[in-house]
């Protein structure tokens, strides 16, 4: 992975310090992840695109490279997510207007 600097602010003409937002869209986009505020999102709504029930056992963990990676309470849990999956996608995809998700993961562990 080749370093490269960090932009500053382009609201000041670059000659002042970058928002912080903008520094985390850049650092998550080279982690292959989306912008901060789908990864907030996600988790701020997981109850919606899920269910209640659901939540109360799988939890998101990450995005990165268009995988939300999730954790399950137990197999039953995981298996439940892993068939769901193609609906929870076009429920992500709703949400947040975009295709930052095209895949689930799943494991089973804790939180």
């Amino acid at each position: 992975m080749s370093w490269a600097p960090l932009p500053s602010s382009s609201r000041d003409g670059g000659k002042g310090p970058a928002a912080l937002s903008d520094l985390l869209d850049v650092v998550m986009a080279g982690l292959g992840a989306p912008k901060a505020d789908v990864v907030l999102l996600v988790h701020d709504r997981w109850d919606d695109v899920v269910g209640s029930e659901v939540a109360a056992h799988v939890h998101p963990v990450n995005i990165e490279d268009g995988c939300l990676r999730v954790v399950a309470d137990g197999p039953a849990w995981a298996s439940h997510l892993r068939w769901a999956e193609p609906e929870i996608i076009a429920r992500l995809e709703n949400l947040l207007g975009s295709q930052d998700v095209r895949s689930v993961s799943v494991r089973v562990g804790r939180k």
